[in-house]
This record gives C-alpha cells, sequence and structure tokens, in this order.
C-alpha cells in the first residue's frame, strides 16, 4: 500500500504532537512536583519557628522526660505534623509519635542530615524514605535553644 502526501503528512502531524505533549507532560510533571515541595518545606519551617519559638521555649530543662513529651504532644498538636526533639549527643528525648518506652529506646539521631546542617548552619531539611512508614517523608530541624544556649534540635 503506498501513502499519498495527505496520510504522509497527517502521521507526521500526529507524531509531532504526540511528542510535544509528552515532552510538556515529562516538563510539567517536574516542575509542579518540585513546585510542591518547595511549598510544603516552606510550610513546614514556619511550624517549625511557631513549636521551637513557642511550646519548646517553654521548657526548664531537656532532663525532665515526662515534661518533655508533654511539650512535644502540645506542640505536635500545634503544628499538625511529627515532632521529635533531639539531644546535642544525637539522642531522642521526646517525639510525639513514640511512647516514653520507645523514645528511650531510639537509636542515635545525631547522624541524620537535617540534624547535622540544623547544627551547623542554624536550619537542616531532609527528605528521603522513611522505613518505619514504608514512604517518603520530608524532615525539617532547627537548634533548640533554652536560656542562651542551643541543647538540641
Amino acid at each position: 500500500m503506498k501513502f499519498g502526501i495527505r496520510a504522509k503528512l497527517f502521521v507526521v502531524s500526529i507524531s509531532l504532537i504526540f511528542i510535544s505533549v509528552v515532552s510538556a507532560d515529562i516538563y510539567l510533571s517536574r516542575a509542579l512536583n518540585d513546585e510542591r515541595t518547595q511549598t510544603v518545606r516552606d510550610e513546614l519551617f514556619v511550624r517549625l519557628n511557631l513549636v521551637s519559638g513557642g511550646v519548646l521555649s517553654r521548657a526548664d530543662s531537656i532532663d525532665d522526660y515526662r515534661a518533655i513529651a508533654r511539650l512535644v504532644d502540645e506542640a505536635s498538636l500545634l503544628a499538625q505534623a511529627r515532632v521529635s526533639l533531639i539531644r546535642n549527643d544525637g539522642r531522642l528525648i521526646g517525639d510525639s509519635d513514640l511512647d516514653e518506652a520507645e523514645t528511650q529506646s531510639a537509636e542515635s539521631h545525631g547522624d541524620r542530615p537535617e540534624v547535622i546542617a540544623a547544627k551547623s548552619t542554624g536550619r537542616g531539611e531532609s527528605t528521603r524514605y522513611s522505613s518505619t512508614i514504608q514512604q517518603r517523608m520530608m524532615y525539617v530541624a532547627a537548634p533548640l535553644i533554652l536560656k542562651g544556649q542551643t541543647v538540641g534540635v
């Protein structure tokens, strides 16, 4: 079967339209994903600032685990997010999603990218896969300052 000029032009036109639509979809999907990720990151930092400057700054000491647990739970309700408090040595001392026994037995959090960045620059963030809940998560961190001293993240 022999194709005429019209059929050839039609096939070429359809091919170009298909390539254009696929290219636009790939580009826009990535651009929208990047924009949404930045929006979520910015929102998390706003919540973090509210929590660290408000609820958690009311702590007298980070050694009173029961008081820290109450403050972390209150901060979580305010932020509508999971809140964790980590000592400078990496030890988890409060987590809104864990009970006291789980918190005390948790592994060190000192080597996490957002914690390291928060200690060195005052603000840290990381997006990674959480094996605990089986999904990609975004984490943000900032130093916790009590009585003029950085006592944790």
